[in-house]
């Protein structure tokens, strides 16, 4: 997902851009951006598979508070209380 944003030029791409040329992660907040209307569009379908994120717990809040939040979410994070 980040590599299609980053070729289509798109305005989060051009910042992940920036983070991907120094080897760097992408912050919460930009992966959000790019992963919202996917995740949402992909919910009514089974959803999908998201690898490495999320990766902070402030992600994982977010996506908790979303319509298509997975099952195991609210269990995971009681893991961490």
């Amino acid at each position: 997902m980040v590599r299609r944003h980053v070729a289509d030029r798109t305005r989060v791409g051009l910042l992940a851009a920036e983070y991907v040329a120094r080897h760097e992660l992408l912050p919460d907040d930009l992966m959000i951006d790019m992963l919202h209307e996917p995740l949402l569009s992909a919910h009514g379908y089974g959803g999908l598979i998201l690898d490495g994120f999320p990766r902070r717990l402030s992600a994982m809040e977010w996506l908790s508070r979303q319509p298509y939040a997975p099952p195991w979410l609210p269990t995971w994070r009681s893991m961490l209380s």
